[in-house]
């Protein structure tokens, strides 16, 4: 979620065939969910984007302008500076940050990426005026969304970025199903949900509403299932709800503090959980889910 959209709701009341990494077993049993633990503290300004890496390596963004590496059972550490630094994910060996401001804090939207080791790069994307989430694509490239507005945006190259699609509003999290033939989209201040936007070759075609929230829960970041269930944070909701093609009715599965950013662990993480970022807390939490989760080939 955009920091300032949510301040402001505060105050004002196809690419078929595609394969999934092998390290996850689409059938695997998970235990009974376990209760909420913290993985990271001491977030004054709280924290949002979230991503992991193959080896289970964490990172996430802090509010207080950051991108931070949180290593499993290691100490979290400041990785490098970044301008309002939001969404976060994994792709081709690096993590990419969706960012709406330059070093000095002056307006200036664009992806970063970001090694492991620390070196950044630009790529500025002047067209989107609040990059938010961001994923990739099977085809090779990168959607950044926008909740600001109502276009989800492609990166396609440096200086190549395209509105992908305009159906659905306020568009925040993005996820693909396995196959890659859909795409999952929360949206947050209008009309806000889950949606399923059907690929259409490296297009967005038909679009379909699957789920409503109240506009007090203000739906952010989302993560899909092995099983092909889809796991919403609420966040001014206070809760995380799953949605499934057989429970269409989301329901609640847990409830950390504002939850931001969802992503499964994988690696040397716990297959069977999620780790939740917390907008206006202090803490990254983890918490038992009953499927493992899902990262495609392409996203690595």
């Amino acid at each position: 979620m955009n920091v300032r959209c949510a301040a402001w709701l505060v105050l004002a009341g196809c690419a078929g065939g595609a394969e999934t990494d092998s390290a996850v077993e689409t059938d695997a049993i998970c235990p009974a969910p376990a209760a909420s633990t913290t993985v990271a503290s001491g977030y004054l300004n709280g924290t949002e984007g979230l991503t992991i890496a193959p080896d289970g390596t964490l990172y996430a963004t802090a509010r207080g302008g950051s991108l931070d590496v949180l290593p499993v059972d290691g100490v979290p550490s400041r990785l490098v500076a970044l301008g309002n630094p939001v969404g976060a994910t994994w792709w081709h060996g690096a993590v990419w940050v969706a960012v709406g401001a330059d070093d000095q804090g002056q307006p200036a939207p664009a992806v970063v990426e970001v090694t492991p080791a620390g070196a950044a790069t630009r790529h500025e994307t002047p067209t989107i005026a609040a990059p938010n989430f961001v994923t990739p694509t099977p085809w090779g490239t990168l959607l950044v969304s926008d909740d600001f507005g109502d276009v989800v945006y492609e990166w396609r190259a440096e200086g190549d970025v395209i509105a992908w699609t305009d159906q659905v509003p306020s568009p925040n999290g993005m996820a693909f199903s396995a196959d890659g033939t859909t795409l999952y989209v929360a949206s947050t201040f209008r009309e806000p949900g889950l949606w399923a936007v059907a690929i259409d070759g490296q297009g967005a075609g038909a679009t379909t509403k699957l789920a409503t929230f109240e506009a007090s829960q203000t739906p952010d970041g989302i993560a899909v299932g092995a099983d092909g269930s889809v796991y919403v944070a609420l966040n001014l909701g206070n809760a995380v709800a799953r949605w499934s093609a057989d429970e269409p009715t989301p329901t609640v599965v847990a409830t950390p503090s504002t939850p931001a950013s969802l992503v499964f662990g994988r690696g040397d993480r716990p297959a069977c959980e999620l780790v939740a970022t917390s907008l206006f807390g202090s803490e990254v939490t983890s918490f038992g889910v009953t499927t493992p989760g899902l990262f495609p080939a392409w996203a690595d």
